[in-house]
């Protein structure tokens, strides 16, 4: 007699759904709150990991949006808090126009500023960056959709235990 896979429980299908609606919320909340070059497919979906007690699915982000998600910088929610440098990657300098203020912060720790451009950028051979505050959109979408997946979850197990059941007893 065959044993029990978690698949023939929850079909994958099923789950891929779910994951798949999850990242629609997500994408909607990161929209909604200004998180740069936010679309659906931005959140990784790979192929899930399945033994025979259960199935790992995963959603991913990339380096952008994991800084939106967790915050980097001092900002950061996940390792150590801490600046990180900037250097240029092309070219010798970094071009950054003034604050708010109209001036240069140098108690702040701004690196040496190099000939200011006639349009108001400063030219830094390198800066450490502050990072960006978090603007979760992941664990909200999974917590707002948590009640609807558990549903769609419980509906598809029983369907599928009680098929499973069903098959079993009528083979014996």
């Amino acid at each position: 007699m065959k044993s029990l896979q978690a698949t023939d429980i929850i079909p994958l299908a099923i789950l891929y759904k779910i994951a798949q609606h999850i990242r629609e919320v997500a994408t909607q909340i990161g929209v909604s709150k200004n998180v740069p070059q936010m679309d659906a497919r931005r959140i990784g979906i790979p192929t899930p990991k399945v033994t025979q007690g259960q199935i790992e699915i995963y959603l991913t982000l990339n380096q952008l949006h994991s800084a939106y998600e967790w915050g980097s910088g001092i900002h950061r929610t996940r390792g150590t808090p801490a600046k990180y440098l900037i250097a240029p990657k092309e070219g010798k300098y970094l071009a950054f126009y003034e604050n708010e203020r109209g001036i240069w912060d140098y108690s702040k720790g701004m690196p040496k500023l190099h000939m200011p451009e006639p349009d108001g950028r400063g030219l830094f051979e390198s800066v450490m960056h502050p990072g960006v505050k978090a603007r979760p959109f992941l664990e909200p979408a999974k917590k707002q959709t948590r009640q609807e997946n558990l549903q769609v979850i419980r509906e598809n197990a029983t369907k599928n235990i009680r098929l499973i059941v069903v098959g079993m007893s009528r083979k014996v």
